[in-house]
């Protein structure tokens, strides 16, 4: 459960990864939950689905003006 607690520290904010294409980008976490493998995983905004483990950066959500 602490890795749940962790990720839910991520809701809101804005994580970098890189992608299956090698490319680094990043999305809006939108909620946190636990697979059935036991892996905490992150559902960004538009529906991406990664591993909290993927997370290579962390920053404030862009506000829109």
């Amino acid at each position: 459960m602490q890795g749940l607690g962790q990720g839910s520290a991520l809701l809101g904010k804005d994580v970098s990864y890189v992608d299956e294409n090698g490319s680094p980008t990043s999305g809006k976490v939108e909620s946190v939950y636990i697979a059935e493998t036991g892996d905490v995983r992150l559902k960004l905004a538009g529906g991406t689905d990664i591993d909290m483990r993927e997370v290579i950066g962390i920053s404030e959500a862009a506000t829109a003006p």
